[in-house]
């Protein structure tokens, strides 16, 4: 418990000088130190709904007593000292939280589309870098949102190629951009530029890969097969090398660690009860360091769905892969903890079914607990946190440019998320520190009429 002598005499004076405006508001009335230990109870949430309660409410909640009195045990769970953290410091991690769960941004700004954005493309965000290309083009966009600075990549191909190479795809991670352009026949062609460097390299990768991610300068990927067992290689950009790590069965979730240089996969008995598990940890270049088996004790629908779609991404030293069951309408996250060699699986309780046909292309995870669904059928938002098991609908309004009706393809990341639309793209900025002015942005209007 956080003991009342800790507050400065100059605060303590001016927090038991405030009188409650009404005879009935008993929590303004309290004396200071029975009002400290209610505190104790609260979360991030209640202090920032209290502090729009009343202008005494405000002047109570936003004091730093309060404040660090009621982050006191939430801090403890992160690992954190309360002793060693400021309450600025805290309030803004905590108001930054608070606007992932509630869909609350610190800014809105709206990006209207360029003719090098027009058509049908696709955007990704990486490391505070929106990227952006079109399927009839051959190069994608970069808009770096802490300089403002615009850069193009043009894979370069000669007239055979072009006319071959039709579909294409493209990835971000801090390092490089990778695009992939499908053939008539397979393999696909790959090109990789470093973006500090430029340097650029191309291939054919030896199978069709699927489930793939890039951390650094390492891209992880599955074979396409229909059948197990699935290879996995590993294209090690920075030397331009790609290895077969080994052969696996069902595997629901990898964990890659570049700096350690170790990759972690777990495979599932789904016919089992409890779930059987193999955990394979291998080098990089696929040297096997350990392998154990153990039980995850869960109990739930969905499991059992052969059409199980599985969705993977990593979040520096944890990995979560989002689970959706087409026959059971139900969603599930399974999250693996590298710091801890912890695995786990949640259920997410959602206010409405969730439309499993457009969990993959209309969902993104933004941290290993919250991810954003647009909801086509009601035109808002659905915010599920599987800290709390729990989901939310929040309202969107629209930008006066948004003139055509449509579905909102989310992107991003703890700090950006991206809605795209016909007309632009939504930009909302969740990090109190972090809310860029740059080229091509337009600051946000709303709409009156929107919902």
């Amino acid at each position: 418990m956080m003991n009342s002598s800790v507050v400065s005499p100059a605060e303590g004076s001016q927090l038991r000088q405030i009188q409650p405006k009404y005879d009935d508001d008993l929590i303004g009335s309290l004396p200071l130190e029975l009002l400290l230990q209610i505190v104790e109870y609260l979360d991030p949430a209640d202090i920032f709904r209290s502090q729009r309660v009343s202008r005494r409410w405000h002047t109570i909640f936003s004091s730093e007593t309060v404040i660090m009195c009621a982050l006191h045990q939430t801090l403890g769970i992160l690992g954190l000292d309360s002793k060693h953290v400021r309450a600025d410091d805290a309030m803004t991690y905590f108001r930054w939280r608070h606007g992932l769960e509630c869909a609350r941004p610190v800014k809105k700004a709206f990006i209207l589309y360029s003719e090098s954005m027009k058509g049908r493309g696709q955007f990704v965000y990486n490391s505070r870098r929106l990227c952006y290309g079109t399927f009839d083009s051959n190069g994608v966009g970069i808009i770096d949102l802490e300089t403002g600075e615009i850069s193009e990549w043009i894979d370069e191909m000669n007239e055979d190629e072009a006319e071959e190479f039709h579909y294409w795809d493209f990835f971000l991670s801090e390092s490089y951009l990778v695009m992939m352009r499908q053939g008539r026949h397979p393999p696909a062609l790959w090109t990789a530029w470093n973006i500090q460097t430029s340097q650029r390299l191309v291939r054919e990768l030896p199978c069709f890969p699927e489930r793939l991610w890039i951390v650094k300068d390492k891209m992880v990927f599955f074979g396409s097969t229909v059948e197990p067992p699935f290879p996995i290689y590993i294209w090690d950009l920075s030397v331009d090398q790609v290895r077969k790590i080994g052969d696996f069965g069902d595997v629901w979730l990898w964990h890659m660690d570049a700096d350690e240089n170790v990759l972690v996969t777990f495979e599932m008995n789904r016919s089992k009860r409890p779930l059987e598990v193999q955990q394979t940890k291998l080098t990089l270049t696929g040297q096997l360091l350990e392998k154990k088996q153990f039980s995850l004790s869960v109990s739930g629908p969905g499991l059992d769905d052969p059409k199980l779609i599985k969705d993977i991404r990593p979040f520096g030293r944890k990995t979560v892969t989002r689970l959706a069951s087409m026959n059971e309408d139900v969603t599930m996250v399974l999250m693996y903890d590298h710091a801890i060699d912890e695995l786990s699986l949640r259920w997410i309780d959602h206010l409405l079914p969730p439309k499993t046909t457009e969990l993959s292309r209309l969902c993104e995870m933004l941290t290993p607990h919250i991810f954003y669904q647009w909801n086509s059928d009601l035109n808002r938002v659905h915010v599920s946190n599987t800290a709390t098991g729990t989901s939310s609908m929040r309202s969107y309004q629209a930008d006066v440019r948004e003139v055509t009706p449509s579905e909102k393809q989310p992107f991003g990341d703890r700090e950006v998320l991206g809605l795209v639309s016909p007309d632009g793209i939504q930009l909302w900025f969740f990090n109190p520190n972090f809310a860029p002015d740059f080229p091509k942005q337009f600051a946000f209007r709303a709409m009156e009429e929107s919902d």
